[in-house]
């Protein structure tokens, strides 16, 4: 059964309590200029495989207290130019033992580890606690 619904103007839909849509295999949704969509309290949305999204220009994203990103195995961020962290208080960055926590506050860096290498060059080694910064 095909359905086709064409509106000239404006269509405006209602819904007291819930709508639910069920789509058996695909659906595509093209928009001219703009989409809005306001959401009350939740918005949730499962993919089962793969979730592509493509932005021409910009994207922005503001959440109001906490954003939470987990991956099962690996996330890559790549950027042309910069990448740019901002955090009011301080950003820690945490892979095993190996740990970077800038203070903003306080202005402090902190390297936690079992060596630190400059350009592949050990300048502090933990175990037999050598520091060399020549």
């Amino acid at each position: 059964m095909n359905q086709n619904i064409r509106v000239g103007s404006n269509k405006q839909e209602t819904i007291g309590l819930t709508s639910l849509k069920n789509v058996g295999i695909a659906q595509m949704t093209n928009i001219g200029a703009a989409y809005n969509l306001n959401v009350g309290a939740a918005w949730i949305t499962n993919v089962g495989f793969v979730n592509i999204e493509t932005i021409g220009k910009m994207k922005k994203v503001t959440v109001g207290e906490t954003t939470t990103m987990n991956s099962g195995t690996s996330t890559s961020i790549s950027a042309g130019e910069s990448i740019v962290i901002t955090a009011g208080k301080s950003v820690t960055l945490q892979s095993g033992k190996a740990k970077i926590t800038l203070d903003g506050e306080k202005g402090i860096v902190t390297i936690e580890g079992k060596e630190v290498l400059v350009d592949g060059t050990s300048i502090v080694d933990v175990n037999s606690k050598k520091i060399d910064l020549n």
